[in-house]
């Protein structure tokens, strides 16, 4: 599962690079904590170990589209 969350990861932060899209968006990562913070209360689970379990997904998320595009920058600049 994490294998291919990553993968989507990956292709999301080429998609922020071309597009020059930030790699954090703060009401985007609130509406995902939200929301798996719901879905854990819905359906009986420790809500509070969910949200300490996505954080530590968005962290690593962030970083990870934070390189790609550091990456993709220093790519760009090294064209002109």
């Amino acid at each position: 599962m994490l294998a291919v969350r990553y993968g989507i990861i990956r292709e999301v932060g080429h998609f922020k690079t071309k597009n020059g899209i930030p790699a954090v968006i703060a009401s985007r990562v609130r509406q995902v904590r939200g929301r798996c913070t719901e879905r854990a209360r819905r359906k009986g689970i420790d809500h509070a170990t969910v949200r300490k379990v996505y954080d530590l997904l968005i962290e690593s998320a962030c970083r990870l589209e934070q390189g790609i595009i550091a990456k993709g920058r220093k790519r760009d600049q090294s064209r002109r």
